[in-house]
């Protein structure tokens, strides 16, 4: 009778810990799931709006080449809407780190002094040595603040190998 006892109690045992080490090793990979799933969705809205900031500022320099400045406030500003930059910026913030959040606002900041200088200052667009001394004056700090911020995003989606934290050290040289 004590062996028959300790049979069942030993099924029950053994069923006991494969219940458990099974919800265990779901538990583990529903994380690491989510966690993918999650640095899948930031990567894709860096991805958006790194693309939506260079497309604004090509609108903006598409204007800027083929008319006089200072341009049409009216016309610049609707270039600078275009591709609904602030609207990506608000996804951004609601995935991004603090260093992330804080280099595109300068990016953004940035962008929008282009925007400004050119319905304000008369210049020539362009590359070097095409354009003004005032286009590159303007245009230089913000492909320096895009640059910042590729390096950022980088080094955050990087620096946790899938292990994703809201808010790390920020990047900071």
């Amino acid at each position: 009778m004590a062996l028959e006892w300790l049979a069942v109690v030993g099924t029950l045992g053994g069923a006991v810990v494969g219940a458990a080490t099974t919800l265990a090793i779901d538990t583990t990979r529903a994380r690491r799931e989510k966690s993918q799933r999650f640095g899948d969705t930031k990567r894709e809205i860096y991805v958006k709006y790194l693309t939506t900031l260079v497309q604004t500022d090509t609108a903006m320099q598409a204007l800027g080449l083929h008319e006089p400045t200072p341009l049409d406030r009216e016309a610049v500003t609707a270039a600078f809407r275009s591709f609904s930059l602030v609207a990506v910026g608000y996804e951004l913030d609601l995935v991004a780190a603090r260093a992330v959040r804080e280099d595109a606002a300068e990016a953004y900041r940035k962008l929008r002094d282009i925007r400004e200088a050119l319905i304000e200052t008369s210049m020539t667009v362009g590359r070097r040595p095409a354009g003004s001394p005032e286009w590159h004056a303007v245009h230089e700090p913000f492909l320096r603040a895009l640059d910042r911020l590729r390096q950022t995003m980088r080094h955050e989606l990087n620096a946790h190998d899938g292990d994703w934290v809201s808010d790390p050290e920020p990047l900071r040289g």
